[in-house]
């Protein structure tokens, strides 16, 4: 039973998570490389990897945001329909789509401002 709660709770939050991964590995790669002044080498791939990251997580919470809207997923397949199916849906889905929006407005400031400017 535990497993089962574990798994609804991280599906039914997974856009947020994602968009914590990504706003950590974004910001603090980018605190790292500048405040250590690793160099022009580093300085100038960081907006490809951070591109990279956002492409990445942007696509997972849309996968996950696609599950929802076929149907699939912890808390969704496994319940019949009525209140408790439509409920882990809406949540499921506005949260993967708030994290889907997150996630772009966070790669955005990194991709458009001078890096350790």
């Amino acid at each position: 039973m535990r497993e089962r709660f574990l798994g609804k709770m991280l599906f039914l939050n997974a856009g947020l998570l994602l968009w914590a991964a990504h706003f950590g590995f974004v910001y603090g790669l980018t605190g790292f490389v500048c405040a250590r002044g690793l160099g022009t080498a580093w300085t100038a791939a960081l907006p490809f990897v951070v591109a990279f990251a956002t492409v990445i997580a942007a696509g997972l919470c849309l996968v996950v945001l696609f599950m929802v809207l076929i149907g699939r997923g912890p808390g969704i397949a496994g319940e019949p329909e009525g209140a408790l199916r439509v409920f882990w849906r809406s949540v499921s889905g506005g949260i993967a789509a708030f994290g889907f929006v997150a996630v772009v407005w966070t790669g955005i400031p990194v991709l458009m401002i001078d890096t350790c400017g």
